[in-house]
């Protein structure tokens, strides 16, 4: 396990600027997620939304991450996240997230302790899952 404060190496170098004590909005998580995947993805690497127990992986390539996310934060009109944890795993790395939301319809404050998982090999990137449960999370991380 790696120290919280610092970010395992071998990341994209979009990740490991990260200010873990300091949340992002959906774009700018967006971005960094684009220039992670930019730098370290495969040319159509798969991404998945995990929630629930169901899953949506058919989104591929940075245009699906974009279909995904916009997808993902569509119900909020305020969306921040926060990285509290980063650490390698046999199939890449985990981000342990909080995501912290006011949806549009009633303005009710919603949040919650998720996750993402990167999964790829020699260096580059074949998978993100964005998981609303956290062991959910940590079980496929750990299965490759």
């Amino acid at each position: 396990m790696s120290d919280r404060t610092e970010p395992p190496q071998g990341l994209p170098a979009a990740v490991t600027g990260l200010d873990l004590e300091e949340g992002m909005e959906g774009p700018q998580m967006l971005e960094m997620l684009e220039a992670a995947l930019a730098e370290a993805g495969e040319a159509n690497f798969e991404v998945a939304m995990v929630g629930s127990g169901q899953t949506r992986d058919d989104y591929r390539g940075i245009e699906g991450l974009r279909e995904a996310m916009a997808d993902w934060i569509s119900p909020y009109s305020e969306y921040r996240v926060f990285v509290e944890e980063i650490r390698e795993t046999p199939s890449g790395y985990i981000f342990l997230v909080r995501q912290v939301g006011r949806t549009k319809h009633g303005g009710v404050d919603v949040e919650n302790a998720g996750a993402t998982v990167f999964k790829g090999e020699g260096g580059r990137l074949r998978r993100v899952e964005f998981h609303l449960d956290r062991e959910d999370a940590e079980r496929s991380a750990a299965g490759g």
